[in-house]
């Protein structure tokens, strides 16, 4: 795997898993044997680092198995200086961005990451939202990469309801898919929605949960090692 990988979950629209698949995910690296995993909580609420405090209460343990920090970044500068940092580290440095993808300081993270994860749910706004944050990020791209590799845009459609959906509804499915790959995406198997998953905690994954992101994890996995150094 390459020697320093950034990743960013990022998406416009609220509750579509993104911090609970960040840990989830960081819980999956460690899994795999992954040295110096990183998660930077740029949530304005810094949720994830809050729920660090209370499993680690709840677990009565203090061996963590990422670094978890609070970080700010609210402005271009800070932002930029928080990413030139990350691309310094080993190992997999990754962000739980802020739900207003219109701070300045989001465009280091969407335009500079090595990987952009964007979970979304097929559901009629959180798609409107996926389309304008897809809008933002082209715009970001535009006016700054100036020929610079474009990070890799992951897809995960997350909560999904099984066996659940008309025909019609399982086809537009199929064609919001296919936009998103259209579009330059990569969307990986669904994530679905099982009481195990609002159990997580950021220390490990039970085997229930790693039985659930399994799928959508090793696609996200398995590109990550497709990353060239």
């Amino acid at each position: 795997m390459k020697k320093n990988i950034t990743i960013t979950f990022s998406n416009q629209k609220g509750g579509v898993g993104k911090s609970t698949l960040c840990a989830m995910f960081a819980n999956y690296l460690k899994e795999k044997n992954v040295e110096n995993v990183t998660i930077m909580d740029c949530d304005r609420q810094h949720s994830m680092v809050a729920k660090r405090q209370a499993d680690a209460k709840f677990l009565q343990t203090e061996s963590v198995p990422c670094e978890l920090k609070s970080i700010e970044i609210d402005t271009l500068q800070s932002a930029a200086m928080l990413m030139k940092s990350a691309k310094a580290m080993d190992g997999v440095c990754m962000f739980d961005s802020p739900g207003n993808i219109y701070l300045q300081g989001m465009v280091p993270l969407l335009g500079y990451s090595d990987v952009i994860i964007c979970p979304f749910q097929y559901e009629f706004n959180c798609l409107e939202s996926t389309l304008m944050f897809l809008n933002v990020i082209g715009k970001i791209w535009l006016a700054y990469m100036k020929g610079r590799k474009k990070p890799k845009l992951i897809f995960v459609p997350n909560l999904v309801v099984k066996n659940r959906g008309t025909a019609a509804e399982v086809e537009s499915w199929k064609k919001t898919d296919a936009a998103l790959v259209q579009a330059g995406g990569i969307v990986t198997p669904p994530i679905y929605n099982r009481a195990d998953l609002s159990r997580y905690n950021t220390f490990g994954n039970t085997k229930q949960q790693a039985e659930i992101v399994r799928p959508a994890f090793d696609m996200i996995y398995n590109e990550l090692l497709k990353l060239e150094d």
